[in-house]
């Protein structure tokens, strides 16, 4: 036969050949240039319906539109020319600017560290708590120390509190990050050594976090702390009643086990230099957090007995807790705040109080905790601001860090009556905070002039505010009322009011007026190229530790890229995010009390250091979880338009224009619908019409009121729809995703497993999805098709209950078992499900002697279809393949009612008995669950059975919740 005619063209630069009829779409991915489509799959005919393939052809003043311009010869095509470019980003924009939705939840964008919120609490709802931790792990390497402490900005944005209350986020991390530690879990195997060596100067959350992601990508790390322990804050500065030292080392512990080393009681500036670091590591990151405490500028605030909050929790972290006397009073209004007086009331103080210059309302500190500070019996002085600590005259600490003998103004010691303090040698009043040395007369070093008796706390005088009058903002100042002033009488103040970091050591590195190490917002360098900065040392100061954990992420990626001799540009993804929620949304919802995590009662609280918060039981956790709106687009990892966003530029622009409200449906048992994300590409009205002639979907109303729906603007539920779920797999947004059989749809990352589907004896090819022990989704390959049984009949391995344990299972085949051999073959009827692939059936086989029969399989429909859905898939799917090779091959033949009704067993596999079955004396069902059947045999979902296409071999590709396929199951009954 002559040879087909090759076209000859070119696209940019390259030549290619192609056979006529090729269009220019396809002429460039004959030369791997990939070309951008949102309205193009194989199933269709090509309309150029989105004008996203738009491009140029050499001295043409119109651009071409690739997917339906047929190739030319001698034609000159460029795919990526500045005009190109400017076209798709205008047309993306187009798009964006009438698309309603977020790309992620808002709780994952509130997440300094970008936490899957979603991910996380949807596999928690479905049973995967491993995968949660995993999850989350990804971006928290401490989850269950940080779902303890975390201030939880996620709930703040969650839109869950639109209905009632937020999801306890934070909670549910601390019950996954929980899971890790009783099961042990480690960290994933690192990446193969990369020979570089990074330096950590700080082992607090932030740079335990940069060590660990560094670790990851396969680069030795070793870090550099101060202390005599990890976790700087985490440790130091948290209480034990909220977070337990032995949890925070076993954490920190998984991280030490791949490889990470650290070096205690080391500080940069005294032990080591930062040179010395720079010369035998490759990079450096400082983490050296905010260590020094703020100071309180009044008179008096020198006098012994003021104290730095930050530094009280170390001394108490580390067994040296100070005496603080009956009276305490804690200034700030922060969670560092609330640590101090909770923990002031625990040890022993009978009268503790917080005072704070403005309202409760503004308070920085988490609601929660100032609740359970006000239930431990801690007093609140709001709009009172420090004017003048007060001293002199009352009985004062002389010795407060050790002896903490109590001295009148005649040095006499209660404790020691008859002994006179000043017979003593030297003693430190007030080392943590003023450091004032006292000699053997009493007099401080520090101030040779005075006696430091004179500057021995009594009291503490404070300025009564009041709130001014809203300034341009809105926002309320607190401001002096004249002349009112409150005397406070006081035996120790505790000051929360700002802490910073101390770079001694770290002079090198530029800093800003408030001696912070700047560093680059994005990729965390300094001005040392080498040297990188995150946490609480950097830029604006102190914040969470989550912050620190999402900088050392950065930081991390950054460190690697300059490992690897990349440039460190960095630009933020862009993400979609919806502004305006309609509150009839809202309204519909049906209102769910939030759980929260049980209290120890605080009778009992202030008696210890006990962690005070129970966590979450199993089913709670689930329970809570489920409450999640899955806000974030279930296509979101599979989007055309995201992706396209992404690499044209494209951003949220508005055009001025008419937008009709966004149309949602969930009512169909297959298919969700949610017209603010279509672009009107056509592919779910073409695909549903030209390849499966079911008409179920078409373009609605005209002009700018333009939809996709069923006729009518009916529910996709009522029309003539059969449930295959291919408008969703042709879908290039999230317009149309699959309502998958899960007790919460989460969008996630999976293993995909190429297989035959065994819901019939078609052989078609299906990739399932998978994470963990759940499938996620099951779709057709590109230009594949799958029918309603294929894309959606894998509920059961998702459903637990759904299995049977080995020891049930080998009772079940026992039943079985015996009944075969109790009663003759002509007493004996076996039904076959025509959907048994071919495997099945010959394994059936093996129960020879019986009578064989098939069952009709009810094909699974939507409800209220109205077509027979197997059949538009024609004699190859279902009932043709199934029934013919089970026909020809065993000579199979349907049952009649009246063999069933004489026989005296009947054993059916792969279908429930028919209703006129069941006066025989024993029925076993092997397939779905029967009440009257006499036991009950699983079948394994088709997703449980995996394997080469090619070979049309079926083996599991992961671990099946049930444990066992259907082929296996015949195995042990055989």
């Amino acid at each position: 036969m002559p040879q087909a005619k090759q076209l000859h063209l070119t696209v940019n630069g390259s030549a290619v050949s192609v056979p006529v009829g090729s269009t220019v779409l396809s002429a460039a991915e004959a030369v791997g240039v990939a070309i951008p489509t949102l309205c193009n799959d194989p199933l269709v005919q090509a309309t150029g319906a989105c004008g996203l393939c738009a491009v140029e052809r050499a001295g043409s003043p119109k651009l071409l539109r690739a997917c339906c311009t047929p190739a030319e010869d001698g034609m000159d095509i460029l795919t990526e020319s500045a005009r190109v470019q400017d076209a798709r980003r205008f047309i993306l924009r187009l798009l964006l600017s009438v698309h309603s939705g977020d790309c992620v939840a808002p709780c994952q964008t509130a997440c300094p560290a970008h936490t899957d919120c979603q991910g996380y609490v949807g596999l928690i709802a479905n049973g995967e708590t491993r995968e949660a931790a995993a999850l989350i792990r990804e971006r928290i390497p401490l989850p269950a120390s940080i779902g303890r402490v975390c201030p939880h900005p996620c709930e703040d944005a969650c839109r869950r509190k639109q209905v009632e209350e937020p999801i306890a986020i934070a909670a549910l991390k601390r019950f996954a990050g929980d899971t890790v530690l009783t099961e042990a879990l480690p960290f994933p195997e690192p990446a193969k050594q990369s020979g570089k060596h990074v330096a950590v100067v700080g082992a607090g959350p932030g740079g335990l976090s940069a060590a660990h992601f560094l670790r990851q990508m396969g680069h030795s790390v070793t870090v550099f702390e101060q202390m005599e322990a990890p976790g700087g804050m985490l440790r130091y500065g948290i209480p034990e009643y909220r977070l337990p030292k032995s949890l925070l080392d076993a954490e920190i512990g998984l991280l030490t086990d791949t490889g990470i080393t650290i070096k205690y009681n080391t500080r940069i500036g005294r032990d080591i230099t930062l040179d010395e670091l720079r010369g035998t590591h490759d990079a450096v990151v400082a983490a050296i957090g905010a260590w020094r405490s703020s100071g309180l500028r009044i008179p008096g605030a020198e006098s012994a007995g003021v104290r730095s909050g930050i530094d009280f929790l170390r001394q108490v972290v580390r067994g040296k807790a100070p005496e603080l006397g009956d009276r305490v009073a804690v200034i700030g209004g922060g969670n560092t705040a609330m640590d101090a007086a909770r923990t002031a009331v625990r040890l022993g103080a009978r009268e503790v109080s917080v005072i704070y210059r403005r309202s409760e309302a503004e308070m920085p500190a988490a609601a929660w905790e100032i609740a359970e500070a006000k239930e431990e019996g801690v007093r609140f002085l709001f709009l009172r601001a420090p004017h003048e600590v007060l001293t002199g005259d009352a009985l004062r600490h002389a010795h407060s860090d050790t002896s903490a003998d109590i001295a009148t103004e005649e040095g006499t010691s209660p404790n020691s009556p008859a002994e006179n303090v000043f017979d003593r040698t030297l003693t430190q009043v007030h080392s943590d905070t003023g450091g004032h040395m006292v000699t053997e007369e009493g007099i401080s070093r520090n101030n040779p002039a005075g006696n430091v008796f004179d500057h021995a706390l009594r009291g503490l005088r404070v300025q009564v505010m009041e709130l001014s009058a809203p300034d341009e903002s809105g926002r309320r100042r607190p401001v002096p009322v004249e002349g009112a002033f409150e005397e406070l009488a006081l035996d120790t103040i505790l000051l929360a009011i700002g802490q910073g970091p101390e770079t001694s050591g770290l002079e090198a590195l530029s800093q800003s007026s408030r001696h912070t190490i700047l560093a680059d917002g994005h990729n965390c360098r300094t001005n040392l190229p080498d040297v990188f900065a995150i946490g609480d040392a950097t830029n604006n100061g102190a914040d969470i530790a989550i912050a620190a954990i999402g900088e050392a992420k950065r930081a991390a990626e950054a460190i690697d890229r300059f490992l690897r001799g990349e440039e460190l540009a960095h630009s933020t993804p862009y993400l979609h995010k919806r502004e305006n929620v309609e509150e009839t949304f809202f309204a519909s919802m049906p209102k769910e009390e939030r759980a929260e995590p049980q209290l120890l009662p605080p009778e009992k609280r202030i008696k210890s250091f006990e962690e005070i918060a129970l966590p979450f039981p199993a089913e709670t956790a689930a329970q809570e979880a489920a409450r999640c709106l899955e806000c974030g687009c279930m296509a979101v990892y599979s989007c055309k338009l995201l992706r396209c966003a992404r690499a044209y530029g494209a951003e949220n622009a508005h055009y001025a224009g008419h937008v009709i409200p966004a149309l949602t449906d969930k009512t169909h048992p297959h298919l969700r619908y949610d017209s603010g994300k279509c672009v009107l590409c056509g592919l779910c009205v073409r695909v549903c019409s030209e390849k499966l002639g079911v008409n179920a979907l078409s373009l609605s109303m005209r002009g700018f009121d333009t939809v996709v729906s069923p006729a009518f603007q009916h529910a996709l539920e009522e029309s003539m729809c059969i449930g295959c779920g291919q408008c969703a797999a042709v879908c290039p947004t999230g317009a149309l995703t699959a309502n998958t059989p899960h007790r919460k749809q989460v969008p996630l990352k999976g293993e995909t497993h190429t297989c035959r589907c065994p819901g019939c004896g078609a052989g078609c090819v299906l990739e399932v999805t998978t994470r963990g022990d759940t499938v996620l989704e099951a779709t057709p390959p590109v230009g594949g098709i799958a029918c309603p049984q294929g894309r959606f009949g894998f509920a059961a391995v998702n459903d637990s209950a759904q299995g049977l344990s080995a020891g049930e299972l080998s009772i079940a085949i026992e039943k079985a078992r015996t009944a075969l051999t109790k009663y003759s073959p002509e007493e004996t009827i076996l039904l076959l499900s025509e959907s048994l692939t071919r495997e099945e059936a010959d394994l059936a086989m093996a129960l020879s002697g019986r009578k064989y029969t098939f069952v009709p399989q009810k094909p699974l429909l939507a409800k209220g279809s109205q077509l027979d859905g197997m059949a538009v898939f024609g004699k190859g799917f279902a009932r043709g393949a199934s029934a013919k090779y089970m026909t020809v091959m065993h000579g199979f033949t349907p049952y009649t009612g009246e063999a069933l009704a004489k026989a005296k067993a009947i054993l059916v596999i792969g279908a429930n008995a028919p209703e006129f079955a069941h006066g025989a004396k024993f029925v076993c069902v092997l397939g779905d669950m029967s009440g009257k059947a006499d036991c009950f045999l699983p079948a394994g979902a088709y997703a449980e059975q995996g394997g080469e296409v090619d070979a049309g071999t079926l083996t599991p590709p992961f671990a099946p919740k049930n444990g066992y396929s259907m082929a296996e199951i015949l195995k042990l009954l055989g």
